[in-house]
Formats: structure tokens, C-alpha cells, sequence
């Protein structure tokens, strides 16, 4: 599994059932905010969980999350676009900075 950590001893491999996407959400106040920070980091947790070490590919998974992106547009999920700089994204994107100390 690529979420075992090397060098874990066997006992401890056995007592690990998965891979945890832990979001703090005390500092979420809205969805819009919660979903930015959920995706697309949930479509990372998926492959790397999933996917086999040796099968892991950034520039295939980069290209496999815009179709991703496309259906979250379609449903109207708010999510990070990692097509716009950060300069734009406090305007298009506000909740990035929402509950951010400057």
C-alpha cells in the first residue's frame, strides 16, 4: 500500500486499515470554504491511496483532474482552480483567504 509508511515494523503495519484525509474544519464557516479546501485534494487522496507506486504519474493525474474539475463546474462545486494566480484568486476565489490571519 503506498499509505504505510517505510520502515514501520510489521506489527504496526497491520494495525493501519487506511488512508486518512483529515480537513480541520473549525475554521471552515461556510461550504463554498469547505469545498475549496476539499477539492481537488480528495482526487489526491484517492490516487495515492489507490494507485499502485509504481503507476503513480503527476502529469497524467494533472491531466485526469481537469476532467474532474469539468464535472465539479457542473454541479456547481466550488473547488481550488489551480489555472489562476494567486493575485486573481483573491478576487475570483476569496474564500482562499477566508478566516486567514494577514
Amino acid at each position: 500500500c503506498n499509505y504505510i509508511p517505510k520502515g514501520i515494523s510489521e506489527e504496526a503495519k497491520h494495525q493501519i486499515i487506511g488512508i486518512e484525509a483529515a480537513l480541520w474544519t473549525e475554521f471552515i464557516s461556510t461550504d463554498k470554504r469547505l469545498e475549496y479546501m476539499a477539492y481537488p485534494r480528495l482526487f489526491a487522496i484517492a490516487e495515492k491511496s489507490w494507485t499502485s507506486e509504481q503507476n503513480l504519474n503527476w502529469n497524467d493525474f494533472k491531466r485526469r483532474t481537469v476532467t474532474h474539475e469539468k464535472y465539479l463546474d457542473t454541479k456547481g462545486i466550488n473547488y481550488r482552480k489551480n489555472t489562476i494566480s494567486n493575485e486573481e484568486r483573491a478576487s475570483v476565489q476569496p474564500e482562499a483567504y477566508e478566516g486567514v490571519i494577514k
